[in-house]
């Protein structure tokens, strides 16, 4: 698997995935191939994108429970 893993490709990728749904930490790094979410988010924040962050529980791919991060983006406030 080639995949193009610089801070930009995963930020892309986190973004994509957040304008159709939610996203956990776990989910991230399984699905996405983005080891570090929590900085990748922050980044978007700082490009000015609104993520709310909740604490869930959310099964590891060993089905052990762990508590993380579910990142969802906000509406886009028109002026």
């Amino acid at each position: 698997m080639d995949i193009n893993n610089s801070a930009a490709a995963q930020r892309e990728r986190i973004l994509a995935a957040l304008r159709v749904g939610s996203l956990t930490t776990l989910q991230a790094r399984r699905d996405l191939e983005c080891m570090h979410p929590a900085a990748r988010v922050m980044e978007l924040r700082d490009q000015g994108h609104s993520i709310a962050t909740v604490w869930t529980v959310d099964l590891s791919t060993q089905g052990v429970p762990h508590r993380v991060a579910k990142y969802v983006l906000q509406p886009e406030v028109r002026a």
